[in-house]
């Protein structure tokens, strides 16, 4: 995850506030969609992630993660056990 860091209040000037507020957009974004793939302690369904998402079982103890796409890098649930 990038990260949107300002060193000192000099750092943001006329000509760079609104490149610095839409990366701290995109930044709130982010960390959005990481906070939805946290489950959920409802029973309401979840609605589908934006994105790619994939499901990777492993072979040798039957695990699932289920994997989602953004901006190009891939974030994973902790194994899930198959038939829970």
């Amino acid at each position: 995850m990038d990260k949107v860091q300002l060193n000192k209040p000099s750092d943001v000037t006329d000509e760079n506030i609104s490149s610095i507020v839409n990366d701290i957009y995109d930044a709130i974004n982010r960390l959005a969609n990481l906070v939805a793939q946290e489950p959920e302690k409802s029973s309401k369904p979840k609605p589908k992630p934006s994105g790619s998402t994939k499901t990777v079982e492993d072979p040798t103890d039957g695990s699932v993660k289920f994997g989602v796409n953004f901006n190009g890098e891939w974030y994973y649930t902790s194994a899930l056990v198959k038939g829970e």
